[in-house]
This record gives C-alpha cells, sequence and structure tokens, in this order.
C-alpha cells in the first residue's frame, strides 16, 4: 500500500496548484486523476494570472508554451455601444486565451516535475474513509492508496465533500451553449456583449479555432423546446455586435455544447483531514473572468495552510478567507448585473435585478469534521 502525506483527488488548476506547492514544500503528494473526454474549452485568462503562475515558477513555460496573448476586451454592456478595456495599463501585461485541455496538461507536467505522483483511471466510488486518513483504489487493480489528508479538486461535482454529506447552495443556474469553430476574426480581443436573455462571449482559442458561447438560464433553454445549437443560432441576432463578429462561425462546421456556468459554493471547506478548493469549494459568475486564477491562487493557499505548524488554526482561516472571497465575488456580481438595465422585465435580467434573487439546495452533513 502506498501512503502520502496528500492526495489531490482532482487535476485542474487547483488541484495542481496546490500539488505543485505542496511537493516542492517537501510533502509527499498523490493526484487522483480521471480523464473526462476530450472536449475543445476555451478560456480567457485575466493579467493577474501572473501572479500565481509565477509564485508556481511556472510564468515563464506559461508564456513559452505558444498561447494567444490578448490585448484588452470589447465589453457591450449597458448600452449598445461597444467600449474597449485596454490590457496596455495593467501592470501585468496582457491577458491570455488558452485551449483549457492543453493548459491542464501544462500543470500536470509542472506537478509531476515538482515532485507529486499522478495517478490515472482513479475509482472514485471505491473510497473509505477511515482513522487516520483516506483510502483510494484504481481500477481494476489491488493497488491502494492511503492518505493522511485529502483534497477535493473534484470540480463543480464536489466529489469528495459530497461523500461527506454536503449539498451546493445555488446562486443561480446559468448555462453557457459553446461553439467552436474555425477563427472567424483576426482581433484577439474577448468580445462580451449582454442580449434580452442574457450575455455574450466570445474569443480566439488559438490559430485554428474560435469559441463563441451564449450565456443564459436553464430554464431560457428548456422553455425554448430548441436543441442546443438552434438556440445560439436563434439568439445570436439578439447580440448585433458578436453577430457580425461571429455569424460564419455556424457555417464552418462548428461544435456545440452544454456547460453549467452557475455560481455555487458548499456550506463547508475543510474539516480536520480535507479541504475543498477551486471549483470544489465555490464557482464564480463567468462573467468575472477569473474562475482559473481563482483556483490557482486557491491551491497555493490550501498548501500554505498545510504547511503551517498551526495547521488547525491555518485552516480555519482558509475556510474564513474563502467566507469572505465568495460574499465579496457576490457583491461585485450584483454589481456588474445592474449596471445593464435595458431589460428590466425580461426574466434573466429580473433575477439578477433582485439582491435576493437565490436558488437553494437543502444543505446535509454526514460528518461534522
Amino acid at each position: 500500500m502506498d501512503h502520502v502525506d496528500v492526495a489531490v483527488v482532482g487535476a485542474g488548476p487547483a488541484g495542481c496548484a496546490a500539488a505543485i506547492a505542496l511537493a516542492r514544500a517537501g510533502a509527499r503528494v498523490a493526484v487522483l486523476h480521471r480523464p473526462i473526454a476530450p472536449a475543445t474549452r476555451g478560456e480567457s485568462l485575466p493579467p493577474e494570472i501572473r501572479v500565481p503562475l509565477g509564485h508556481l515558477g511556472l510564468w515563464d513555460p506559461f508564456t513559452a508554451d505558444g498561447h494567444v496573448g490578448s490585448p484588452g476586451m470589447i465589453v457591450v454592456w449597458g448600452s449598445a455601444t461597444p467600449h474597449a478595456n485596454d490590457f496596455a495599463f495593467s501592470p501585468y501585461g496582457s491577458g491570455w486565451h488558452v485551449d483549457r485541455d492543453r493548459f491542464d496538461r501544462f500543470l500536470q507536467t509542472a506537478a509531476t516535475r515538482a515532485g507529486a505522483v499522478i495517478h490515472t483511471g482513479v475509482r472514485l466510488n471505491a473510497r473509505h474513509r477511515r482513522a487516520g486518513g483516506w483510502r483510494f483504489a484504481r481500477d481494476g487493480e489491488p493497488w491502494c492508496l492511503q492518505a493522511d489528508f485529502a483534497l477535493d479538486a473534484t470540480g463543480r461535482s464536489a466529489w469528495l465533500a459530497r461523500a461527506l454529506g454536503l449539498r451546493r447552495t445555488m446562486e443561480d443556474r446559468l448555462v453557457g451553449i459553446v461553439a467552436t469553430g474555425r477563427p472567424v476574426t483576426s482581433d484577439r480581443r474577448a468580445l462580451i456583449e449582454s442580449c434580452p436573455d442574457g450575455w455574450w462571449y466570445s474569443a480566439r482559442i488559438d490559430g485554428d479555432r474560435h469559441t463563441a458561447a451564449f450565456l443564459t438560464d436553464a430554464a431560457h433553454v428548456a422553455r425554448s423546446g430548441l436543441p442546443p445549437q438552434d438556440l445560439w443560432r436563434a439568439r445570436l441576432p439578439s447580440a448585433p455586435v458578436t453577430h457580425t463578429r461571429i455569424a460564419e462561425l455556424t457555417a464552418v462546421g462548428s461544435t456545440t455544447r452544454v456547460a453549467s456556468a452557475s455560481t455555487s459554493r458548499l456550506p463547508k471547506v475543510c474539516g480536520i483531514d480535507w479541504a475543498a478548493i477551486g471549483d470544489a469549494a465555490a464557482t464564480i459568475d463567468p462573467l468575472a473572468g477569473r474562475g482559473v486564477e481563482r483556483a490557482l491562487s486557491n491551491g497555493i493557499a490550501i498548501a500554505r495552510a498545510l504547511g503551517s505548524a498551526h495547521r488547525r488554526s491555518a485552516l480555519h482561516g482558509y475556510a474564513a478567507a474563502a467566507s469572505a472571497q465568495f460574499a465579496d465575488d457576490q457583491r461585485q456580481r450584483r454589481i456588474h448585473y445592474r449596471q445593464e438595465s435595458r431589460w428590466p422585465d425580461a426574466p434573466f435580467w429580473a433575477r439578477r435585478h433582485d439582491a435576493g434573487h437565490q436558488t437553494s439546495t437543502s444543505t446535509s452533513r454526514k460528518e461534522d469534521r
């Protein structure tokens, strides 16, 4: 049986950042990774991404990896007039457009080089929590891993937290209908544009692909009665700047998928031998554009807490900081959405203009550790 100090369940940005920081501090770290089917996922990273990547010693390797730089954003919000948000004045330089799968592989390679061991194909339904730590098994093998501490870095599914009986609080039911195809513009700026039923995001992923997402409520998708790809096309004209920019995307063999983009959180993010990080702990509105940066910073923060000589106190501090950060994110979210007032009676905007808007799930606990 292998024995490690920390088992990181999940190999996304939060999990890899934690693994890198912990391994470099001398901890024995195993990353349990169950690969998902490849999907084209474009993501815009803000200039501030330089801070956590620099802390991890990955800034230079990242910039040398051929990602698409972004000089700024175009925003059509609150009026029909486009406004440019230029990153030239940012102390951190440009933003970036990345292929998320490729970016995640970059982080996984860095975790391995730092000394973490990545185990793939882990059967997550074979977990056993026992006095003194955790045990994990792998598909079809007698191999078993024992860990003193477990990090839930499984994203929105929050697999480990759910195993402990925790249920997420959902602030909304936002979804994104995402289409990806060949580039239709040479402009490297991301574009965000509001419309009556939600908002649009579009950007180049790399030299060969462009992505465009329609963000709306899941209820709107259901009420429309249209297949996602047809709804995407039907709503595109309601965002005229986006329509002009990417109309050709529908004619170049694009692929379409639906992804959750909801804002949510766990009622508790850590115990004496576990913690949730990244999207497992909380998801923020994609309008903020800070999800990956937040995940990396989250991983670094939990590694610092676990390395503290006063771990219990440090974990309490981690939980308090996570709660305060989520509350601040919610305040900023309300401010951003209230800046768009052209369609006050549209269900999408009426929900977000209501300060008390919240769709909560029941919260249960099997254990309070």
